[in-house]
């Protein structure tokens, strides 16, 4: 790769890096289907998996350098199971991944796929959000999912059960109660929110 080509990759990470900051991080998501619903956040630490590469730098500390665009290409190693194509491709899906908590998507359930199992995944039919559980500094397994893995098109096949995501909620992470809308089908009515979820809507959404 010429200085260019590198130039052009670093500041594809710098621009995803951006987006998903402004649109995704500090944020949590609510994708309601089936009568349930999951609770979905965007770590800082979770951006560089999801940009195919490594680094000789701590996650938070990547995601850091790539905001205020002080990352150097010698400090990025791609994955052994990687290549530039696939981490360029992943860093253009990125940036999509702003529209897929606020458009029309799928829920998947029981993704199987090679490598990994995934109890649920979001998809636009473009790309799919692999999820797991989030967990505690113990290691403990909590309520709430974030991405394992960015997949390039929409897993229906390797999924066990798919629907169709009624709406998506979103609230700050310190907040308590949903205060936007980010998606709602046509045919929903927020009233028919799961039980789990009723009380923690805020009141301009009652």
């Amino acid at each position: 790769m010429d200085s260019i080509q590198e130039t052009a990759f670093l500041n594809k990470i710098f621009d995803a890096a951006k987006i998903y900051k402004d649109n995704l991080v500090g944020r949590t998501f609510l994708f309601v289907f089936d009568g349930r619903g999951i609770e979905i956040i965007f770590k800082r630490v979770n951006f560089i998996h999801l940009c195919g590469v490594d680094s000789c730098h701590h996650p938070e500390e990547f995601f850091r350098r790539a905001l205020f665009r002080t990352l150097k290409y010698n400090e990025i190693r791609y994955k052994y199971y990687q290549n530039e194509r696939t981490a360029n491709l992943k860093l253009d899906f990125i940036n999509r991944l702003s529209s897929i908590t606020s458009s029309d998507t799928f829920a998947l359930e029981g993704i199987v796929t090679n490598t990994e199992n995934y109890k649920f995944g979001i998809t636009d039919c473009a790309i799919t959000i692999c999820l797991c559980n989030d967990t505690d500094k113990n290691g403990n397994s909590l309520p709430i999912y974030v991405i394992q893995s960015l997949r390039v098109g929409d897993c229906f096949n390797k999924s066990t059960s798919q629907f169709i995501v009624d709406a998506i909620l979103s609230r700050p992470n310190c907040a308590k109660e949903y205060d936007k809308v980010e998606f709602i089908d046509k045919n929903y009515n927020l009233s028919s929110l799961p039980e789990l979820y009723k009380n923690s809507l805020a009141d301009s959404l009652r």
